[in-house]
């Protein structure tokens, strides 16, 4: 597996370099917005979402949508370094920035979990869906919401609440929310497809957090397809092209593997 160093921080593109083919793709801002700050319910100017244009974009094609959550300590710029290793092609994408500075100087952002934050995510989220259907020709059952690390689990977490507006959720390293009621809507959330890829030794979410997660999944009978690396918490290409698979298998209809025959986790079937 080729090491993605870059994603450890979005300033560092050098995996990137030899690509020669994401200069010639659009990233281009929305709209700015107004939206509720997470600590009180003033409504407070907002960047607006990072959008990515496919190369050769046809405009009469309805293309799938990926809304990207970064990852804690990064920001929406991470979306220019992810989408050349899912796919330069096949998707739209958006990505908002994270609900809470990180630093002073406010470059680095988190995904807060506390109420507030989750519902201030949801609407950044819904703004760069808006934004992203409002500039390019997208199919609207085909919107998928992905992110790695803290990213991930709001991306679990506004995709469980909101499940008949996604096609899908992919989680990258990110843990499955507990806190907060995360299956309130548990009959819609049945029909979310999930997956969920992370490095098996990794600290913040490895083997250990898949086995307190399984049983939750079988008990609520969530749909959770789960993919195991021979890592830490570093991210790989593997990741990405397995991510990208699965996202199409969606979009072009594909017969998907049982999820629950697809839970490859403490190095039965990982990928190595």
């Amino acid at each position: 597996m080729n090491r993605l160093s870059g994603l450890n921080g979005f300033e560092s593109k050098k995996s990137f370099s030899s690509s020669g083919s994401f200069a010639n793709q659009g990233l281009v801002r929305g709209v700015e917005a107004f939206t509720a700050s997470e600590n009180d319910s003033s409504r407070a100017r907002v960047p607006s979402p990072l959008l990515y244009s496919p190369l050769h974009y046809e405009a009469r094609y309805g293309y799938p949508l990926i809304v990207w959550l970064h990852g804690s300590g990064s920001s929406e710029r991470e979306l220019e370094e992810v989408m050349p290793c899912v796919s330069i092609r096949n998707y739209v994408a958006a990505a908002p920035r994270g609900t809470k500075a990180a630093d002073p100087c406010g470059h680095r952002y988190n995904w807060s979990q506390s109420p507030a934050s989750i519902a201030l995510a949801e609407e950044l989220v819904f703004d760069a869906i808006e934004q992203a259907s409002g500039q390019f020709n997208l199919s609207s059952d085909k919107i998928f919401l992905a992110g790695r690390g803290d990213g991930g689990t709001m991306a679990w977490r506004i995709a469980l609440r909101n499940a008949r507006q996604f096609a899908g959720v992919v989680s990258l390293g990110g843990a499955f929310p507990k806190s907060h009621r995360p299956l309130a809507a548990l009959k819609q959330a049945r029909q979310l497809r999930s997956l969920w890829l992370i490095g098996a030794n990794s600290k913040q979410c490895g083997n250990k957090a898949v086995a307190e997660s399984l049983p939750l999944f079988q008990a609520a009978a969530l749909k959770v397809a789960i993919r195991s690396y021979n890592c830490g918490d570093d991210l790989y290409m593997d990741m990405f092209s397995d991510m990208n698979r699965w996202l199409m298998e969606i979009v072009t209809n594909q017969p998907q593997q049982d999820p629950s025959q697809e839970c490859i986790w403490g190095g039965l079937t990982g990928r190595n």
